[in-house]
């Protein structure tokens, strides 16, 4: 399992080649993935962060709530220099109707952009509502028989004579895991993301990095107060149960 959390993209001024009105590029700093921005065209859109004074390093790259199609070419390019012709590090993104995202050999450079290629798009536009990446928490083996319930957000009332009113909400993913051994180490790292999100900020859960075919990239907060953390007694070493909220 791994959770991205630092998100560079938003710690870091993002610009981009097209913005259309109303849409500007800092709307992928938005922690709500229905924000979007949109490009003025679609045949060569980037979004760029990076200043040529501090290095950023990434390993990782989600892209949430695009209008992208399958003929799309998507690309995250590294560079010391704002130059793109060759740039030193580049990865292309596999196509995904739904969350986009790639694990990849750690870079670190003074700059990073996000080029898309879409010219059969029949929006004629590009539109991303969310860039996450940077580095990633890689947790600890999970217990087997984790939970991963689809829940309603709907709302309803029964009459005296048994008829249901209601609103429809919308389903949302609550998925729980235990983590039964967790090394002192481990328990900095995680106790460092917990204080840096709470229960409020959203991370990118990937609960099997190399089978996302079975379950999909989760946009999701921890949903829970604590970090109920329990000590083993023979041992430094600690367990942990974590239960997340899907968010749009």
């Amino acid at each position: 399992m791994r959770i991205i959390w630092k998100n560079v993209w938003d710690t870091h001024e993002i610009t981009a080649n097209s913005e259309a009105s109303g849409y500007p590029a800092t709307n992928l700093q938005d922690i709500s993935r229905e924000v979007v921005t949109r490009s003025t065209g679609d045949t060569s859109e980037w979004w760029k962060i990076g200043n040529g004074v501090t290095k950023i390093k990434m390993s990782s790259i989600v892209i949430l709530n695009h209008n992208f199609t399958s003929g799309a070419t998507v690309k995250l390019q590294g560079n010391d220099t704002d130059s793109w012709d060759t740039p030193s590090k580049e990865e292309t993104i596999t196509y995904n109707a739904d969350i986009m995202m790639k694990f990849f050999a750690e870079g670190e450079y003074y700059y990073w952009r996000l080029l898309v290629a879409d010219a059969s798009n029949p929006d004629e536009y590009i539109e991303i509502g969310r860039l996450v990446g940077g580095e990633y928490l890689q947790m600890p083996p999970i217990e087997p028989g984790l939970t991963y319930p689809k829940v309603t957000a709907s709302t309803r009332e029964f009459t005296v004579t048994g008829q249901v009113y209601g609103d429809k909400g919308r389903i949302h993913r609550t998925p729980g895991f235990a983590f039964p051994i967790i090394e002192d180490d481990e328990r900095v790292d995680i106790d460092e993301m917990f204080d840096e999100v709470h229960n409020i900020q959203p991370v990118v859960l990937v609960v099997y990095e190399n089978s996302l075919d079975v379950l999909p990239a989760l946009y999701c907060v921890i949903d829970q107060e604590d970090l109920p953390w329990q000590k083993a007694e023979d041992r430094l070493a600690w367990s942990l149960s974590l239960k997340f909220r899907e968010v749009f």
